[in-house]
């Protein structure tokens, strides 16, 4: 069913850059109409499904960033939740990412987002929290992109 709907409105959209397109050519006027025209195919044949094509990749490109970017957030969510059952359980947490992976193969993703960047993860044992920083999509540390999550103090239930 969705393959039907995106085939729908891929020809949709090639026909209205057609249309678009051929209004176009058409406003340079005579002058370049035998340099557009080549009998029974025109640029526009060509042009629109090439505006469509270019318009639905950049969108992909677009959605993958946002993808990488909630698939991070939502497993740097299950690492703290690991981080805060291993501190409710040994009452601090664990000094690196090692102590909650372990040989658990399901887990080994934990090391890394989704970039491929490895974790910065910081034990703060004097205010008993923790700090889990994702590089981001340019996959440097200490530059707006960049996810955190930090851990609960123990007295209270505020983030640090």
């Amino acid at each position: 069913m969705s393959i039907l709907l995106f085939l729908i409105i891929f020809l949709t959209l090639v026909l209205f850059a057609k249309r678009v397109v051929r209004f176009l050519l058409d406003t340079l006027g005579a002058v370049f109409d035998s340099v557009w025209h080549t009998g029974f195919m025109d640029l526009s044949d060509f042009l629109a499904p090439a505006i469509v094509l270019l318009v639905v990749f950049v969108k992909i490109v677009s959605m993958e960033f946002w993808l990488n970017e909630a698939r991070t957030n939502k497993e740097m969510v299950k690492v703290s939740q690991k981080l805060e059952e291993w501190r409710s359980e040994k009452g601090k947490y664990p000094e690196d990412l090692d102590a909650i992976v372990g040989t658990r193969p399901l887990r080994k993703t934990w090391y890394t987002d989704n970039w491929g960047n490895y974790y910065s993860y910081q034990s703060i044992s004097e205010h008993n929290s923790f700090v889990l920083v994702s590089a981001g999509s340019d996959g440097r540390f200490g530059t707006s992109d960049d996810l955190v999550v930090n851990g609960q103090k123990s007295s209270s239930n505020q983030p640090i």
